[in-house]
C-alpha cells in the first residue's frame, strides 16, 4: 500500500491512495451492498414452545410441496416473497398420566360462562361428598 503525499503547495496535506487501494474500496463498499440487498427477502420465523409440549410443525408451500418440518421451539428461516402453510402435527395425549392437563384442555375448549358453571358443579360436587362422608 503506497500514500503519495503531493508537493503542490495547492493541494497541501491531501494523500492520494494508489488505485489497488481504491478498487479494493470499491469492491467492499459493493459487497456491503449488495450482500443485504440479496438476503432481504429472507424471513426468519422464532416459534416458542406454545404448552403443548414438543409439537411438531410441517411448513408447505401454496402448491403443498414439503419445504421444511421442524418442532415448537426452533428458528427456520424462509424466502418472504412465497406464501406457505403451517401446519401443527397432532401428537397422541394420555390424559389419565396428567389429569391436570385434561381439566386445562377441556377448560380451553368452554367458553368463559360456562367455565364458572363448571366450577359452582365441582364446588357443590366436593360439598355433597363431605355431607355423605360425615353423616
Amino acid at each position: 500500500m503506497k500514500i503519495t503525499k503531493t508537493e503542490n503547495e495547492a493541494n497541501e496535506g491531501v494523500f492520494f491512495f494508489s488505485p489497488f487501494i481504491s478498487l479494493c474500496f470499491l469492491f467492499l463498499l459493493l459487497t456491503f451492498v449488495a450482500v443485504p440487498l440479496s438476503a432481504a427477502n429472507t424471513t426468519s420465523i422464532t416459534f416458542s414452545d406454545f404448552g403443548l409440549g414438543a409439537q411438531t410443525i410441517i411448513i408447505y408451500d401454496v402448491n403443498g410441496t414439503l419445504v421444511e418440518e421442524t418442532n415448537s421451539t426452533s428458528t427456520v428461516s424462509l424466502n418472504s416473497t412465497h406464501d406457505y402453510v403451517f401446519v401443527l402435527q397432532p401428537t397422541k395425549m394420555n390424559l389419565l398420566n396428567n389429569p391436570f392437563q385434561a381439566v386445562d384442555l377441556l377448560l380451553a375448549f368452554i367458553p368463559a360462562g360456562f367455565s364458572w358453571i363448571l366450577v359452582f358443579v365441582v364446588a357443590a360436587g366436593i360439598l355433597l361428598l363431605l355431607r355423605l362422608v360425615l353423616k
